[in-house]
């Protein structure tokens, strides 16, 4: 049986758990997988996603680079310097995952499940020495960070391509590179990334000019007289000093010199009597290797697999994405107004004072204690003991305690532009009242966000839970304004609510009219009904709430508001005490 879809595990809610804990901007929008630099753009992939660890884990890759990375650094890099692009990519990611693995160590199992993933789908591909020499040295680098600094399942793709190093790469490559990779270990910013990207540039240009035969010409090392040297060179390297047998391409075909035997013995692609379609193709110097991987074009590389995963998730999203989904607003503080907001108080603190007077007295009275009389225990009923006469040894007494009210209250007030003037004071008296009430009762802890505006500032927070509305009245100040922007209202507080410590949570929604987005709506209703967040709406003259909320009150003048939230707050705490 599936599991049904819950507020907890929904693609927005978990989103925005990621970006505060990370502390970035997170957005999940329609079928575009990105980051500006500030900004993390996740797609809104179908909650069925077989791979949703994979999403977290691209969330968490991003988030590292918004934290760590400093793109002006990265900026500076030319687009057609393919090469240093690319390695200063692969340095500056094993750093910033290994700064986010340290700091939030539960995304390790996020970001090795994203890279058994990009492995299995291709995207970090096995090397072997017949592939360009740039992919292979871009696979060195990647994968002996990954398996051996960040401790990635990517051990086989490792040892191949150091393999493939050693088979194509000059000796003094090798060596040099493995120095310069430890080093890469230690880097603690982009610009020492990108320094050290340099430096493997710098050696391998340094190499290469060491390969550079003493006969030839020393300029790119590609000149076709080079070419012909090589037809009679045995050393691969295109060194005189004989030295080029460590430095032998285990799986180049085609070696006639007698001297290598041993090599061609050892390569099952080069058959004992030399006869291969390549013995009449030259090999190609150290140097013109080491060249061609510093001249390495984009179709000489593999594609950046986490620019891949975006495609694909991307992809993913556009044929089965969910485009109900919101993102997660975050509510600023209301700017409020210190004098306002202590007129205010002053005006509802006579009202407060009776509702919480009346609040506390019924839920204490059907929560009181009871007792009641066992045959065992360790306290004697003094009142019960002449039925020992009678041969009934009910003489202990035990306390019975009823639930404490344990609830977390979410109050959702409309203020867009048709909640204006009188309708707009009384809504924020009522909100004020019932949260000065609420806070009063011991398990009881409330909290109010206002919905108005338009996308980009959707709601405003009045008070937050676990604040005192008495020192955050004047918060409650705020004027109406834009439209009704209800899902993204209810996404906010339904994720708020799930941030609290109370068994019971309860979202409340105040409004006058129709949600914005009403599919969207009824989508995050869905999942507050999963996760057993009872939700409640409150109309105001306007029935739509009946269609939304199957818990609903549709009162016929504003002036009910304050009674009708008394009353039913009143009824769902005693309903939960009894």
């Amino acid at each position: 049986m599936a599991r049904k879809a819950t507020i907890d595990n929904a693609l927005p809610i978990v989103a925005a758990h990621y970006g505060e804990k990370f502390g970035v901007k997170v957005v999940v929008s329609g079928t575009d997988a990105s980051t500006d630099g500030s900004t993390i753009i996740v797609p809104n992939v179908p909650e069925d996603y077989p791979n949703k660890d994979v999403v977290w884990g691209y969330l968490a890759h991003e988030a590292a680079h918004v934290r760590q990375t400093d793109f002006d650094v990265w900026n500076s890099v030319l687009p057609k310097q393919e090469l240093r692009r690319t390695v200063l990519n692969i340095f500056e990611d094993a750093r910033i995952e290994k700064a986010l693995m340290e700091q939030f160590p539960g995304v390790r199992s996020d970001l090795e499940s994203t890279v058994t993933f990009l492995k299995d789908d291709g995207s970090f591909r096995k090397v072997n020495s017949s592939d360009e020499p740039g992919r292979i040295l871009q696979a060195k680098l990647l994968f002996w960070l990954r398996a051996n600094f960040l401790q990635q399942p990517l051990d086989d793709l490792s040892e191949a391509a150091g393999q493939a190093m050693q088979s194509v790469f000059p000796k003094g490559v090798n060596t040099r590179l493995g120095v310069l990779l430890r080093k890469a270990c230690s880097t603690s910013s982009t610009s020492e990334c990108l320094g050290l990207a340099d430096q493997v540039i710098q050696m391998l240009e340094e190499e290469a000019e060491n390969e550079e035969p003493d006969n030839g010409d020393s300029g790119d090392g590609q000149d076709k007289g080079d070419d012909q040297d090589q037809q009679n060179n045995p050393s691969p390297s295109g060194g005189g000093d004989g030295s080029g047998n460590d430095n032998q391409p285990d799986d180049q075909p085609g070696q006639k010199d007698a001297g290598s035997n041993g090599k061609a013995d050892d390569d099952n692609q080069s058959p004992a009597n030399g006869s291969s379609s390549t013995t009449d193709q030259p090999q190609p110097t150290g140097s013109q290797v080491i060249r061609k991987a510093l001249n390495s074009g984009g179709d000489d590389l593999q594609p950046d697999a986490f620019e891949s995963l975006k495609q694909k998730l991307s992809k993913d999203a556009q044929k089965d994405g969910d485009d109900s989904y919101c993102t997660v607003p975050t509510a600023p503080s209301c700017a409020g107004d210190t004098n306002s907001g202590r007129e205010l108080l002053k005006k509802v603190q006579a009202t407060t004072s009776k509702l919480r007077a009346q609040l506390l007295s019924i839920v204490q009275a059907s929560r009181r204690n009871n007792t009641r009389t066992k045959r065992s225990g360790r306290k004697l009923d003094g009142k019960r003991l002449t039925r020992i006469v009678t041969g009934d040894t009910r003489v202990f007494k035990e306390r019975s305690d009823r639930k404490q009210a344990n609830t977390a209250v979410h109050l959702l007030a409309d203020l867009s532009s048709s909640m204006n003037g009188y309708q707009a004071s009384v809504a924020r008296e009522a909100s004020l009242a019932i949260a000065l009430a609420l806070e009063g009762i011991p398990g009881v802890n409330p909290a109010v966000t206002y919905f108005c505006g338009h996308g980009d500032d959707p709601v405003r927070s009045a008070l937050r839970h676990g604040e005192s509305a008495r020192r955050q009245a004047h918060r409650f100040i705020e004027s109406s304004r834009g439209y009704t922007p209800m899902a993204e209202a209810i996404w906010h507080g339904a994720f708020e609510l799930t941030k609290t410590r109370e068994t019971r949570r309860i979202l409340i929604v105040i409004t006058d009219g129709d949600p914005d987005n009403d599919v969207a709506c009824r989508k995050v209703l869905e999942l507050c009904e999963n996760s057993a967040i009872e939700t409640i709406g409150i109309g105001i003259c306007h029935s739509r709430v009946a269609l939304l909320f199957d818990n609903h009150i549709v009162i016929n003048s504003v002036e009910d508001l304050g009674k009708t939230l008394f009353q039913l707050m009143r009824d769902t705490l005693v309903d939960q005490a009894a």
